[in-house]
């Protein structure tokens, strides 16, 4: 079971492995710390995306990047169905992650410039990171995506009955002919001096 699994994993395009390796990436980035520093009356804190203030938005992240592994890996795993529009669900909880993270990191840099002794750490720069790239790949695979065609039923042409007759529009008849006047072949001075 493990080594179909991994198999199967391994028959992925690069594109796929690209977007899951950063959406773990991005889950790893949740986990380590997001600030730390000097907090009042001298106590060191260090505290990772899934604590502090922004400790709702590090769970969002997280779920949101477990999400779009659990569409690729639970089918993957259990042979089972596909999910329909996978690729739109993935964009959509990309670019929602990713919006989360910038606010968070938002929120971060105010403490910051509040309480000098802290300090945006690395932690949710990587987690920006891996969103912003899972959002990327997401967006290029839907576009990928190809459209589904709806079959339209086929025209059935009818034979046109050969007695009927469809008139066509009246033309005009030819202009007539211009009228044979009597034109002499000489000037009437010419023949005078023959």
């Amino acid at each position: 079971m493990k080594t179909s699994f991994l198999r199967q994993i391994r028959q992925l395009d690069i594109g796929e492995r690209m977007l899951n390796a950063a959406a773990i990436i991005s889950i790893v980035g949740v986990l380590l710390p997001w600030i730390s520093g000097e907090w009042i009356g001298g106590e060191f804190i260090s505290y990772s995306g899934l604590q502090f203030y922004t400790a709702y938005i590090g769970w969002s992240v997280l779920l949101l990047n477990c999400g779009i592994l659990a569409i690729i890996f639970i089918p993957l795993a259990t042979n089972s169905y596909q999910v329909p529009q996978k690729d739109l669900l993935r964009l959509f909880a990309a670019a929602l992650g990713s919006i989360l993270i910038l606010a968070a990191l938002s929120v971060l840099t105010k403490f910051t410039f509040e309480f000098s002794r802290l300090e945006v750490r690395f932690g949710i720069y990587i987690a920006l990171f891996g969103s912003l790239f899972v959002t990327f790949e997401s967006f290029c695979k839907w576009k990928e995506e190809p459209m589904e065609i709806t079959q339209l039923p086929p025209i059935v042409l009818k034979k046109r009955d050969e007695q009927t007759f469809i008139p066509r529009e009246p033309t005009l008849p030819p202009p007539p002919p211009p009228s044979a006047e009597k034109h002499p072949t000489h000037p009437p001075h010419f023949s005078k001096h023959l």
